[in-house]
């Protein structure tokens, strides 16, 4: 006879301001509540404390996670999703009391040394279920045994599903009246400092100049210190006849999330800004410049390559293709994400 309530540890950063990250866990959850009514979602981060903009929710450091399952009794351990899969941790807990261990479509930034394909291997030997969130996460496993690992998309693509569109639509009325945000706007994005805020300021020239719209810079990735860099390259681009604005006040991600699905377009170096957006139809341009493979993973996923900017330089011809493409092939994607979530909860 089934448990009457469902207890899932899951594994991430969720005790960090960062966007994507964050999201992770009320996807989950929500998935888990649509297939079945009682289940206790309980989270594991390194450092673990409270669960950045969501006052009460806990997260426990990862050091706890055996202390807790005697408690509680996980009927799963959930990985994912993010960059998690390296090699600087172990099985122990899920091998010693037998847990069904799950991945819940997490990337491998990097691929694996031949000398550490044994680990890998024991790594996916050691888990029940198998979903990397991307080709290139896949393909970063190299040599080891991989004919279990189903690649399934992050699954924040689904997140309009959780945050109905109507929902945000009021949300973001308050937001407009609150910041005078245009009607007419793109967001943009960096976490990290601009070499040259003159290509920038040019790039943004050419797009405005195109479409029109208001810049509204808006940091995403606190932790990645998005705001200072923000900030600084705001001020030195904002005397270049810009329709610009900075939201310097630190939102929420759901807030984030109704500012991103009213805008035109989304450029920036978040892979979730750029997620999220697609997921409610709005076209993205993602600026790669650390050539990261997360980034062109999930473009590749939404056959969007050409709305990938290396540099300033490529971020008009970017926009272009988004913009002319219009609202992003997501459909299948989250077609998949929910199969993926039948999977992972049966």
């Amino acid at each position: 006879m089934p448990k009457e309530i469902l207890t899932v540890a899951q594994i991430g950063t969720f005790d960090c301001k960062n966007f994507g990250d964050l999201l992770f866990p009320n996807v989950l959850e929500w998935h888990l509540k649509k297939r079945r009514k009682n289940v206790e979602l309980v989270l594991f981060s390194p450092i673990g404390g409270e669960k950045p903009f969501e006052c009460g929710t806990i997260v426990h450091p990862i050091c706890d996670l055996e202390k807790l399952h005697r408690e509680k009794h996980f009927d799963a351990i959930v990985i994912g999703g993010g960059d998690l899969i390296r090699l600087d941790g172990g099985w122990a807990s899920q091998e010693k009391y037998d847990i069904p261990l799950l991945w819940n479509s997490p990337g491998v930034p990097f691929p694996f040394a031949a000398e550490q394909t044994p680990l890998v291997k024991r790594a996916l030997d050691a888990a029940d279920y198998l979903s990397v969130r991307d080709e290139t996460s896949l393909e970063n496993l190299g040599e080891a045994d991989v004919h279990r690992v189903v690649v399934s998309p992050d699954t924040v693509f689904t997140i309009d599903g959780l945050y109905p569109r109507e929902k945000m639509d009021s949300l973001f009325l308050r937001l407009r009246e609150r910041f005078g945000f245009a009607d007419d706007f793109m967001v943009f994005q960096v976490n990290q400092p601009v070499a040259s805020p003159d290509a920038c300021a040019a790039a943004l020239q050419d797009v405005q100049a195109k479409y029109g719209c208001e810049i509204v810079f808006m940091p995403i990735g606190y932790v990645h210190t998005d705001r200072e860099c923000m900030r600084v390259l705001y001020d030195a681009v904002s005397d270049r006849s810009l329709k610009m604005r900075f939201v310097a006040e630190e939102l929420s991600p759901v807030e984030m999330i109704a500012v991103l699905s009213h805008a035109r377009c989304f450029i920036g170096t978040s892979l979730h800004g750029s997620v999220v957006s697609s997921a409610y139809g709005v076209p993205a341009v993602a600026l790669n410049f650390a050539n990261l493979a997360k980034i062109r993973g999930a473009f590749r996923l939404l056959g969007a390559q050409d709305c990938l900017a290396a540099d300033f330089a490529g971020v008009p011809a970017a926009a272009d293709a988004a913009l002319q493409r219009g609202a992003p092939a997501v459909a299948e994607l989250q077609r998949q994400g929910e199969e993926h979530m039948d999977r992972l909860i049966s």
